[in-house]
């Protein structure tokens, strides 16, 4: 059943709560705008692995004994996959881990729409968006002038996808009558988005798939100790060993 809108502004007011309990419990973690998020969680001691999955599949976080990790689907464009690993770090966070999280599910899953909201508001605070928005100008000019270019900045800037830069801006601004620059960030559109990115002398990285896969390099130091520690054998070490370099090559 869809979330109705009564629900939802009271599951955001729910993850503002744990929000800024995050934030106070992780003093000083929180960057605005958030430049490399991959590098941020691991500082949470989080071992992130940014694969291929099936294209539904966004990711999911999995707690074993003292270590957590974070799988992301590579599939997905950059601009969402930042969205997705903050997505598991609520999860992680507030102990909801073990699901898979599905493309598309936030708008009928209470613990999916909570998560996405909180990913938002760790990539795009609201108060810093409002300044930015106001030192273009729109202090002094109606928000509804935002042009599709100074939305792809404002994109860039926070690194996120381009749909979820609008919805953030809507979101601030309910009554700006942005709804029809949502469509540019539409798949049947990504060719205009290509375009118009690439004429501001921006780089396209962020609406594209990663082409490689990441694994954070703690990994290997942890199943080192594990090893040395007999929590696994080297059978299975090598086992995990001979997956990684698949996905590597």
């Amino acid at each position: 059943m869809t979330l109705s809108a009564d629900r939802k502004s009271e599951l955001k007011s729910e993850v503002e709560r744990t929000f800024e309990q995050f934030k106070e419990q992780y003093s000083g973690f929180i960057q605005t705008p958030m430049r490399d998020s991959v590098q941020k969680i691991e500082s949470l001691g989080i071992f992130v692995l940014i694969s291929a999955a099936p294209e539904e599949v966004s990711g999911f976080c999995m707690t074993i004994g003292e270590n957590t990790f974070i799988f992301i689907n590579k599939s997905q464009v950059v601009g969402r996959q930042n969205y997705s690993l903050w997505h598991e770090v609520y999860h992680w966070y507030t102990e909801s881990t073990g699901l898979v999280s599905m493309s598309g599910e936030k708008d009928n899953n209470e613990i999916e729409f909570s998560a996405d909201y909180f990913a938002s508001l760790v990539l795009i605070d609201k108060d810093y968006l409002n300044r930015r928005l106001n030192s273009m100008g729109f202090n002094k000019k109606p928000i509804k002038y935002l042009s599709y270019d100074e939305i792809i900045q404002l994109q860039h800037h926070f690194k996120v996808s381009y749909s979820a830069m609008v919805r953030k801006i809507i979101e601030l601004y309910p009554d700006s009558e942005l709804g029809q620059r949502y469509t540019l960030g539409f798949m049947v559109n990504k060719k205009k988005l290509i375009e118009k990115t690439k004429r501001l002398g921006l780089d396209v990285d962020l609406i594209f798939p990663s082409e490689n896969t990441y694994i954070s390099s703690e990994l290997f130091d942890l199943l080192k100790r594990l090893l040395s520690e007999n929590k696994i054998t080297q059978t299975k070490v090598e086992s995990l060993l001979e997956i990684i370099e698949k996905e590597l090559i």
